[in-house]
Parts: structure tokens; sequence; C-alpha cells
């Protein structure tokens, strides 16, 4: 198993389904408010949702982010 295939099965594992940009920072994805907002800004990261004003991503929607980025 790759560190990747590891990666993704701790995100599968620890992440709700929807999630928030605090849980995507606990599980390492991003390492800031700051990133989060950059990515989002600039369109390079994965999709997301915005929900009585908060950013919201689904769990498949980052798995899907990782898996396509290393397949490039």
């Amino acid at each position: 198993m790759t560190a990747l295939e590891k990666y993704i099965d701790k995100i599968q594992k620890e992440l709700p389904e929807l999630c928030d940009v605090g849980d995507l920072i606990k599980v390492g994805f991003f390492k800031s408010d700051q990133q989060a907002y950059n990515l989002r800004k600039h369109k390079s990261g994965p999709e997301y949702i915005r929900m009585n004003g908060r950013y919201k991503y689904l769990r498949d929607s980052v798995i899907e982010f990782l898996t396509v980025g290393s397949a490039e």
C-alpha cells in the first residue's frame, strides 16, 4: 500500500461525509484556514459548497482531488 493509499484510507475513516475546513486541517489536508481560502480563490482545490456562510467539502471530493492530482 502506497503512502497516498494509506492517507486516503485515513481520510475515509476519520472525516465525516460533509466536512469543514477545521476537519481538513485536523487530518493534515490543509495547513491553515488561509491555505483553504487561497485554494478556493484560485479554484485549484477540491470542490466545495457554501452552506449558511460556511464552506463545506464532501469527503469524496477531497479523495477525488487527491487521486486525480496524483495521476497527473
